[in-house]
Formats: C-alpha cells, sequence, structure tokens
C-alpha cells in the first residue's frame, strides 16, 4: 500500500493497493490504484495529514476486497475474502518503525 502525486494535477493523488494470494487452486497478482481528487491544490499540511495513510485507504479498500471475493466467486471458486483493515492502527504501527 502507498499513495502518490499526480505530476499533471496538483489536485489530484491516489493510493495503491498491491495484492497477492496464493490459494490451494489459483494464485492471484493484482495492483489496484484509486484516484482522488481535492477542491484545492495539495500543499504540504495536507501531504502530512491523515487523509494520505488513513482515511483515502479505508475509502478505497472495501472496493478491493469487493473485487476480489467477486472475482473468485464468479470465477467458480471459493469466495476469498480479506479481512477489514484497521487503517488508524496500520498508520500508527508504520509510524512507529
Amino acid at each position: 500500500m502507498g499513495h502518490f502525486f499526480s505530476e499533471e494535477n496538483s489536485k489530484e493523488f491516489g493510493v495503491g493497493f498491491r495484492i497477492n494470494i496464493k490459494a490451494e487452486e489459483f494464485g492471484i497478482s493484482l495492483e489496484m490504484a484509486f484516484l482522488f481528487e481535492l477542491n484545492e491544490n495539495i500543499d504540504e499540511k495536507f501531504k502530512q495529514s491523515d487523509f494520505l495513510t488513513v482515511n483515502a485507504p479505508a475509502i478505497a479498500f472495501p472496493y478491493v476486497r469487493s473485487y476480489i471475493s467477486n472475482l473468485t466467486l464468479q470465477s467458480g471458486f471459493s469466495p476469498i475474502i480479506l479481512p477489514s483493515v484497521n487503517f488508524v492502527k496500520l498508520a500508527k504501527k508504520i509510524d512507529n518503525k
């Protein structure tokens, strides 16, 4: 998981997820990026805010979970349901390292 900033638009940023799942029947390697656009230019204050590490991933992650469960179910396999993630705890854990 990580975030990135648009070089063309100073109001855009993205959050990315890299997922690797190895099941008995198959494997999934997936990269997903979610783009966000603000009403104002992104400044240093925003770059240091929790929105990048907590809020934006928390908004995007349910789509990752849904995509993987639907993909596996519709492919005829048992659905894989990713666990929920507490992004507040995850951000604190990363900050402590």
